[in-house]
């Protein structure tokens, strides 16, 4: 018997295959088709007939190959028959193809009666994939790489989580605008859009905080919004232009109880993830079912210096920072010296979820310098806040909201004089305190943060769908 010889597959370019393809009756950019199942429930159900999807893997002489989609990727064999050999000549890696025909249990492989060319790769994989950055050119990573399609899908059900469980515990979304005419809320230099058919200025949210509360104000008490936010900041391995980012809101209770609140959360959304207690993170297994640790600024640094930082004068202040190898501008508060000491001593070595807490009043709070939380019952130089660090990284923040509008105001103003003279404090915020805004407490994280400890990536931008900075730069 004579081996049939080896295909030679033609030296043709896409659009030449194209025009075959269509001379034998392919249109190689069909508008539908008939798929009765993905291919996770195909491999589940002996009755399914047809299944579509990417093929990533091809051998034209033995007529075999992998199919790919969203839910699995399963091999597959094309009956032997004239058809599918003339088309299986001109089969790219990177082809999307219907494919009709039954499971082989014994094999775990689609044998395949039918192949349709539904669309024609002018890229094929193996060309497209000798040289490129996955994260310039996220469509493909998704297609070829198993870690950057993982990861977004992990984000994908951790927002689905995050959004079950506060609707769960009664909170309701609130969509809050992107554009902002008053850029009050964050001190971070904001992205501009000129609107010229109504010759406006507004900034990109760079927080939804200010709508939210004006939310509770409105008789809402539990309130949410997952949304995207923009600061004209530096790029990093932790900070992105636009991120996307969590904020709730409840009425009625303080910033320990949104302590515990966060700490269930999260123990959820970990526990749905990794199925298990321990998290791998930068060589690190996170423990996030034991108890969290609470560790008081204020306390720690008592207990380590001796003394009471918090009433000392900024020249003590600065002695002290100067022994544990930090230096200060003029313009450093004494809060925020303290708080550079506390990191240099405690803080850059968290590693597991802690909740910090007791800051010095006038501590810049993440990018905020206006005070909009209250100050700690018995102890006017602290304010009812925290941040929750995990990995290394600050994750949460969250205060006791103020709620007195003349304090509020006055803290913008003050803010004003010594610091940026371009903010505007929202005037229909400070109407909405003076209407009346009940107790509360708010939190609010960075998604994209979080993700990078739930997926054990160095970088931020690889848990993003698309970064519109790294795929331009």
């Amino acid at each position: 018997m004579h081996k049939r010889p080896k295909a030679k597959k033609p030296d043709l370019s896409q659009a030449e295959k194209i025009n075959i393809l269509r001379k034998i009756g392919h249109s190689c950019f069909e508008y539908e088709f008939d798929c009765s199942s993905d291919i996770k429930n195909f491999l589940k159900n002996k009755d399914a007939q047809s299944v579509a999807g990417r093929i990533i893997k091809f051998d034209a002489t033995n007529l075999s190959g992998v199919i790919a989609d969203s839910s699995s990727k399963i091999e597959f064999e094309l009956k032997g028959n004239n058809e599918n050999r003339n088309i299986a000549e001109f089969v790219d890696e990177g082809d999307i193809v219907g494919l009709k025909g039954k499971l082989s249990i014994s094999k775990n492989i689609i044998v395949c009666d039918e192949i349709t060319m539904l669309t024609k790769t002018h890229r094929p994989l193996l060309q497209e994939t000798d040289n490129f950055n996955h994260h310039r050119v996220r469509h493909l990573g998704y297609i070829v790489d198993d870690d950057t399609r993982g990861k977004i899908k992990t984000r994908i059900k951790v927002i689905s989580l995050l959004r079950k469980y506060l609707e769960k515990n009664g909170f309701v979304e609130i969509d809050t605008p992107l554009l902002h005419p008053y850029q009050g809320d964050s001190i971070a230099k904001p992205l501009f859009v000129d609107v010229t058919s109504c010759n406006m200025r507004f900034a990109l949210a760079s927080s939804p905080e200010l709508y939210l509360k004006k939310m509770l104000v409105g008789g809402f008490n539990k309130v949410f919004t997952i949304n995207r936010s923009f600061r004209d900041e530096r790029v990093d391995d932790t900070h992105l232009i636009e991120f996307l980012s969590v904020e709730y809101y409840m009425a009625y209770v303080d910033y320990i109880y949104m302590m515990k609140f966060t700490e269930k959360l999260l123990k959820y959304l970990a526990k749905e993830i990794h199925k298990t207690s321990e998290i791998p993170f930068r060589g690190h297994k996170l423990d996030f079912e034991k108890k969290w640790e609470r560790i008081s600024i204020h306390n720690s640094l008592k207990k380590l210096f001796k003394r009471d930082l918090f009433i000392l004068n900024r020249n003590e202040l600065l002695k002290i920072a100067k022994t544990q190898g930090t230096s200060h501008d003029k313009t450093v508060s004494p809060g925020n010296i303290i708080i550079d000491i506390f990191n240099k001593c405690v803080g850059n070595f968290i590693v597991q979820p802690t909740f910090v807490y007791d800051y010095p009043k006038d501590a810049t709070v993440m990018c905020y310098d206006i005070t909009m939380a209250k100050e700690k019952r018995g102890d006017k130089k602290i304010l009812e806040r925290f941040e929750l660090y995990i990995g290394g990284m600050e994750l949460a923040n969250c205060y006791s909201e103020l709620t007195d509008p003349e304090q509020q105001k006055s803290s913008f103003e003050q803010f004003l004089l010594g610091r940026n003279k371009t903010l505007k404090m929202d005037p229909n915020f400070y109407h909405a305190l003076q209407v009346g805004m009940p107790p509360a407490s708010g939190v609010g994280f960075g998604i994209d943060r979080l993700l990078m400890i739930l997926t054990n990536s160095d970088k931020i931008y690889e848990t993003v769908t698309f970064s519109t900075y790294h795929e331009n730069i």
